[in-house]
Order: C-alpha cells, then sequence, then structure tokens
C-alpha cells in the first residue's frame, strides 16, 4: 500500500494500481482493515487519474467499510474525500457536496477536503462559498508553521486555479508567496 503511494507521486498509476489491488487482497485475508482501507484510496484515485470512474468509484465506495471499522478520522474523511471526488468527476455536485460536508464535519481543517470543496464551489460557479471555503484554507495556511505543508502546497495550487475561473488575480502574491514558502523548504 505503500509502495502504491509512492508510484502514484512518481506518475506510475498503473503500477500504484497494480500494488494498491494486491495490497487490497492480502488486507481482506489477514483482516487488516487499515490497509484495505489505504490499498483502496490509492486503487480509487490511479483509476479515476486514468480515467475509469466506475472502477474508482468501486474502490471508494468499498473503502467506507474499513475506514469505519477503524474508527481513525483520517480514514474516514479520506474514504468520504476519494467518493467526493468520483462524484464530482461524474458532475454529480448534490452528492459531492453531500461527501463534502461529512469529510468536513469528520476533519474541518483538514487541506485536503478544503481544497476539493475550493475546486468544487467555483467549478459549479457558486464563488460565495468558494470564497468561504479558500478563506479556510488560506486560515489553515496562516496558523501552520512555513514550511512543506499541504496548507502552503494547496494555497500555492488553487489561488491560480480560482484566478483563472474567476478572472480576478487579486490573491496571486499569496500564491506565489506560498510556493516560495515551499519550494525554499529544506
Amino acid at each position: 500500500a505503500g509502495a502504491a503511494n509512492v508510484d502514484i507521486f512518481h506518475l506510475h498509476f498503473q503500477e500504484s494500481l497494480e500494488k494498491s489491488l494486491r495490497a487490497v487482497e492480502l488486507a481482506c485475508r489477514a483482516d487488516a482493515p487499515g490497509t484495505e482501507a489505504i490499498g483502496r484510496f490509492w486503487a480509487a484515485r490511479a483509476l479515476y487519474i486514468m480515467g475509469n470512474l466506475e472502477r474508482s468509484r468501486l474502490h471508494a465506495a468499498s473503502m467506507l467499510a474499513p475506514a469505519e471499522r477503524l474508527r481513525d478520522r483520517y480514514w474516514l474523511a479520506s474514504a468520504l474525500l476519494a467518493n467526493e471526488n468520483v462524484s464530482r468527476l461524474k458532475g454529480d455536485w448534490v452528492a459531492a457536496r453531500d461527501l463534502s460536508d461529512r469529510s468536513l464535519a469528520v476533519l474541518s481543517a483538514d487541506p485536503r477536503l478544503l481544497l476539493s470543496r475550493v475546486l468544487l464551489e467555483y467549478e459549479v460557479g457558486e464563488f460565495e462559498p468558494g470564497e468561504a471555503f479558500l478563506e479556510r484554507l488560506l486560515g489553515t495556511m496562516r496558523q501552520t508553521s512555513p514550511g512543506l505543508g499541504l496548507e502552503y502546497v494547496y494555497s500555492a495550487m488553487v489561488i491560480p486555479m480560482v484566478a483563472r475561473i474567476t478572472g480576478l488575480g487579486d490573491r496571486l502574491g499569496i500564491a506565489e508567496a506560498a510556493a516560495r514558502t515551499v519550494l525554499s523548504s529544506p
């Protein structure tokens, strides 16, 4: 499961999928819900990156049960995020919002969840709620020590996306500063 994660970040999606599926198979045989959840998370991600939303949806949906068994807020929020991503990519905005609400109820300041919600709101033209979620994400960045944290990485990423959608570049300086912080981190 860990190797599948590494493969994703090296853009080796097929290899990540193969390792994820092997991890899921072994985890199911060993009754290891943590490993199953992790394996299904990376399988779902590899599959939607490769354009197979239906198989991605199956792994994302199957991730919920082991994540709930773990009683771990991070993995429950991750399972909801995986399902939200598939719903958003399929254009099911109602389901995506519901899943986002549920994940944010579990981890309200998780930058992964906030980034996804910012994109959802701006992509569907709901700029006011998008602005509120963007402010929440920037608030997490301001409360975090400068460095390589997702709060800085995601702020640097999402601000230009929002600027492209809205045509407003008023926060590009914040994105640039966040990117410099990430790039200068030891």
